[in-house]
């Protein structure tokens, strides 16, 4: 199960995770969190922090417009390899401005 699975698991029984600097923040409101739980966030914290820390794809798309407008990168595209690279500071604005200037000057983005 990948990080991102089990952050849909936990959404879906009512169970908030949050990433608030190196730390899971845990929102259980129906105290319904299992010890077989805590172990699945222990065993899979590195990428927890990384899946909490990356901003969805729909939001993604919507922080690549504007530096992709006027250009021929495809802000989904973009998106979706930014995801990808797994780096949350490469989904700033500054930097994905910087992704698209490299995609148009090399007439794509890197493998």
């Amino acid at each position: 199960m990948t990080a991102q699975q089990l952050v849909s698991d936990f959404a879906a029984r009512g169970i908030g995770l949050e990433a608030r600097g190196a730390r899971i923040l845990i929102h259980d409101r129906s105290k319904i969190l299992t010890d077989a739980d805590r172990a699945r966030i222990r065993e899979h914290r590195a990428g927890l922090l990384l899946a909490l820390s990356l901003p969805g794809e729909a939001e993604l798309i919507e922080r690549c417009r504007p530096a992709c407008r006027g250009t021929v990168v495809d802000p989904a595209a973009l998106a979706r390899w930014l995801i990808r690279q797994r780096d949350p500071d490469w989904c700033e604005p500054a930097a994905i401005a910087a992704w698209v200037r490299v995609a148009v000057r090399e007439g794509g983005l890197p493998e």
